[in-house]
């Protein structure tokens, strides 16, 4: 039954976006020309660094300090050896040269980075991970060796992940979509048309749709690599990327400008203008403002995200990421909110901080 009520929240996970302005085959041409989709960007991960350890001879991966713990986990269970180098969102990547059976992962952090140029020749291999922005210049202009990306950070769908090479080097095998998986990316899938049920005003609970989300995120992170499932391949190819790339730019402009002088925190700012920002990043002053502004942003039912706590490394990590990760709030800025909505976010922001 639908009733009545105010069912306003910022964040979180995607809803099923049901919008018929939404379909528009915008995804078509949008795609390098050999490409292979996986399941999430974590599969497009192991997929490579599997491939690149049995067929290329590589014997470390390189990564940076600031990145997703289960992302770095997903690496190290790969049976190579996992070096670390000092990387910080806020200024331009200071990458090493890779040697030979080295694997260099380079990341566009938030969409915000400049780009990064190797110093000159190298023997290993470059790895870049488009995830926050896979359609930026840099994405469309790359020259790494590989790249990857999880689609599902920035398309509403319930899975989805790339692998490509920009140069035109062999791809691993595409996998299959594994019945684990399966079921795993149609619990999510579920838990957003709930959601969206739910947002529309229909008398459900969230924890209707919130234990469906856990358990399918629980079975895409599985060691299991798999294809992407059907209803995700055919969003990626027909949803408009375009227009919902637009938006999020559109909507990290106003949110960035709406903050520009709160005094207890900075707006992470875009160097790259053939970028789009994955979210409006806040550095707060100190981990308690942050957690001060957190809590009070929930308060007000806009739930912000942490990207990425860094308390329970896999590798030991230098202090400066650490701490600056105690620092950081991220707010979406997706095509799934207007003018207003972000209005009442910044309002939000002031109000938690007062």
């Amino acid at each position: 039954m639908r009733v009545s009520v105010s069912r306003w929240e910022h964040g979180s996970e995607f809803h099923w976006i049901w919008v018929r302005s939404a379909w528009r085959e915008g995804g078509k041409n949008l795609w390098p020309n050999s490409c292979i989709f996986v399941g999430s960007g974590r599969d497009a991960l192991r997929l490579l660094y599997r491939y690149g350890r049995a067929k290329l001879g590589w014997k470390r991966a390189i990564v940076p300090s600031f990145l997703c713990q289960e992302v770095v986990g997903a690496i190290n269970d790969e049976g190579l050896a996992v070096a670390v180098y000092m990387d910080d969102p806020r200024e331009p990547i200071h990458a090493p040269n890779p040697g030979r059976g080295d694997a260099l992962l380079i990341v566009n952090t938030f969409g915000l980075r400049p780009r990064w140029t190797s110093p000159g020749y190298h023997a290993g291999e470059v790895i870049e991970d488009h995830t926050h922005d896979p359609w930026s210049t840099w994405a469309k202009e790359s020259r790494a060796d590989y790249c990857v990306a999880s689609l599902r950070k920035t398309l509403p769908i319930p899975d989805g992940g790339m692998l490509w090479s920009p140069v035109g080097l062999p791809l691993p095998e595409a996998p299959d979509i594994t019945t684990s998986h399966e079921a795993a990316a149609t619990r999510k899938l579920e838990a957003m048309i709930i959601k969206s049920l739910f947002l529309s005003g229909y008398q459900l609970g969230k924890t209707t749709y919130r234990s469906l989300a856990e358990d399918g995120e629980t079975g895409i992170s599985s060691k299991e690599i798999s294809a992407i499932i059907p209803i995700s391949a055919v969003v990626v190819e027909c949803f408009d990327i375009t227009r919902w790339r637009q938006k999020r730019y559109a909507n990290y402009r106003l949110l960035a400008d709406q903050l520009a002088d709160c005094k207890e925190l900075s707006v992470l700012q875009l160097k790259d203008q053939g970028s789009c920002p994955f979210s409006v990043v806040l550095v707060c002053q100190s981990s308690s403002t942050r957690e001060h502004l957190r809590h009070g942003l929930l308060a007000r039912r806009v739930y912000p995200a942490v990207l990425w706590s860094l308390e329970k490394p896999v590798l030991e990590l230098p202090s400066k990421s650490i701490e600056l990760s105690r620092r950081l709030l991220s707010i979406h800025c997706d095509g799934r909110y207007n003018e207003s909505d972000l209005v009442r976010v910044a309002d939000a922001v002031f109000e938690s901080l007062s």
